[in-house]
């Protein structure tokens, strides 16, 4: 997985491109937060035959190094599945943070509340074109 921008200009992201035995994704909505989650539900899609297993590119570190847009968080997801808290990593260790899940989010970004609502609006003012990726991805 690579991401597609001019290095160093964290603001000239375009697209996060996905390459996997015979096919490339190249997923390009204009938001790395919503490519990262597209790329997740399509990695880990029921209706997808293939086994993903997919590491990141120099670029994708770079992505962050080069402007304070998005950052990298890691969390603890809530048992209802739907909300989660913000890991403090100054003091987990590398086992800890290796079994934690990470998210992209938005500077600003403070609550698993924030990133649901971004994402939900992001998706209400994109319905047509999320309702055709879903079915182009055959993502439930």
């Amino acid at each position: 997985m690579s991401i597609d921008y001019d290095e160093p200009n964290q603001s000239s992201y375009r697209g996060i491109k996905l390459n996997n035995y015979d096919e490339d994704i190249y997923l390009n909505s204009g938001s790395f937060l919503v490519d990262h989650i597209m790329l997740r539900l399509f990695t880990r899609s029921a209706l997808r035959s293939k086994c993903y297993s997919w590491g990141f590119s120099s670029s994708y570190d770079h992505l962050f190094m080069d402007g304070d847009k998005y950052q990298e968080k890691y969390i603890k997801w809530h048992e209802n599945g739907l909300d989660f808290d913000i890991l403090d990593t100054s003091e987990m260790s590398l086992r800890e943070l290796d079994e934690a899940d990470k998210i992209i989010f938005l500077n600003g970004m403070e609550t698993s509340k924030d990133f649901f609502e971004y994402w939900n609006v992001w998706k209400e003012a994109n319905k047509e074109f999320w309702e055709n990726w879903k079915q182009e991805m055959e993502i439930i």
